[in-house]
């Protein structure tokens, strides 16, 4: 659970997005604390890559009020959300394939803006699952090698706040042990704030203090992660798993 005595990083109330006239959030309000990994259920279609769309100012129009560490940010462009410490990390990677990885990561550092870029030989430290893979192309690579990248790029601008779109989609059980222990790390080693979208409950159980679970686009359940992993109910009603799957 997270102490009160934790800044808030984020902070979303009264979150509205329409694509054209279709409306896609209603009413959604959510906070991260410095530190913290939040987790973001729902089926497809729920909202939550439109929640990060919302926050990023991308795609979406929108309305409502959204604050990083108690500034407001969501009048601005993406670009601006971005040098203000937000980094986003989309379901479909986007690294550069005709690139080395270490080639990735260096072209990050010109996402740091005015806060000192994390170094190369730092993510190795930190993430020592990059180490084999530092001279390969992205096209080498596998998908979980390649999420790990998308991570560890996106931390080399030093961002406040990470938003993880579905990491764990289309990887094997064991790369998602992999991504999972990656993960975890994080908030320690870099001090970030994580706002992880997705499906797979025991990956979000693994990781996270609470959890909000959407619902065409609506919140429809908030509290801590540990009690909705035992409330098999809620999650036949808004996700249709449980944890025994």
């Amino acid at each position: 659970m997270t102490s009160p005595a934790q800044q808030t990083v984020l902070s979303a109330t009264g979150l509205n997005a329409w694509y054209g006239a279709a409306q896609a959030l209603f009413d959604v309000d959510l906070t991260a604390s410095s530190g913290e990994i939040v987790g973001l259920l729902g089926r497809n279609g729920a909202g939550k890559s439109t929640t990060f769309n919302a926050i990023m100012n991308l795609q979406v129009r929108s309305s409502g009020d959204i604050a990083l560490d108690g500034e407001p940010v969501a009048r601005m462009g993406a670009d601006a959300i971005a040098r203000r410490g937000v980094a986003w990390v989309p379901e479909d990677r986007r690294i550069f394939t005709n690139l080395t990885v270490r080639e990735n990561l260096e072209l990050a550092r010109f996402a740091a803006g005015d806060r000192e870029p994390v170094s190369v030989d730092d993510l190795l430290d930190s993430l020592p699952l990059l180490d084999k893979l530092i001279d390969r192309k992205g096209n080498q690579l596998s998908g979980g090698e390649q999420q790990l990248v998308a991570v560890a790029r996106a931390l080399v601008s030093r961002p406040r706040l990470l938003l993880l779109d579905e990491p764990t989609e289309g990887l094997a059980p064991l790369i998602v042990e992999g991504i999972a222990e990656a993960i975890s790390r994080l908030p320690a080693a870099y001090g970030v704030t994580i706002l992880l979208a997705e499906q797979n409950l025991p990956f979000v159980t693994q990781l996270t203090s609470r959890v909000y679970v959407l619902e065409t686009g609506r919140v429809v359940h908030a509290g801590p992660t540990d009690e909705f992993a035992r409330d098999a109910d809620l999650q036949d009603r808004f996700l249709s798993i449980s944890m025994a799957h």
